[in-house]
């Protein structure tokens, strides 16, 4: 592996955590639902969502906002196109 790709590697693992640590606290502080199949209305929630994080980077140049974005870039890909491939609904099977 070349000097390039273990920095490539160390960002996505470092990034996976800070996300991890995020959704965790979120979830523990009772937010549920995102993967929830029968709400048809997620996709549109998530975009609205994703834009009001977006604005508040923009407007505000908090990076914070930027693991915000991701942890709902990620929620969104996940109900958008994963689950579009696999043709199945995602569920949390054993935490994060």
């Amino acid at each position: 592996m070349s000097s390039e790709q273990s920095l490539l590697s160390r960002l996505v693992s470092d990034f996976a955590e800070v996300m991890r640590d995020k959704l965790w606290k979120k979830h523990v502080q009772g937010y549920r639902g995102w993967n929830d199949g029968s709400d048809t209305h997620l996709p549109e929630h998530f975009r609205d969502l994703l834009l009001e994080h977006v604005n508040k980077y923009i407007d505000q140049k908090n990076p914070a906002q930027l693991v915000d974005i991701a942890c709902i870039v990620a929620m969104l890909w996940r109900i958008e196109v994963q689950s579009k491939e696999t043709k199945t609904n995602y569920q949390i099977t054993g935490g994060y």
